[in-house]
């Protein structure tokens, strides 16, 4: 299950839940930078049935709505 607090490898099968439990496959991964949450990772993420990857926050540090304890 994806949250933006855990770290992601290239070819790990990731389920967005917040996109009626879409699966994905990372393709890719690169720095991160935003002044108000810090360094983090983004990963590239292709969801079955899709040409095109999209990018989420990953080894992200700061509080964020989709992290679960």
């Amino acid at each position: 299950m994806y949250q933006p607090k855990d770290s992601y490898a290239v070819g790990q099968t990731v389920i967005f839940p917040a996109f009626s439990f879409a699966v994905g496959k990372v393709v890719g991964s690169r720095p991160g930078h935003d002044p108000a949450r810090g360094d983090f990772e983004v990963i590239q993420v292709l969801f079955e049935g899709s040409r095109d990857a999209r990018e989420f926050a990953s080894r992200l540090q700061s509080p964020h709505a989709l992290n679960r304890e």
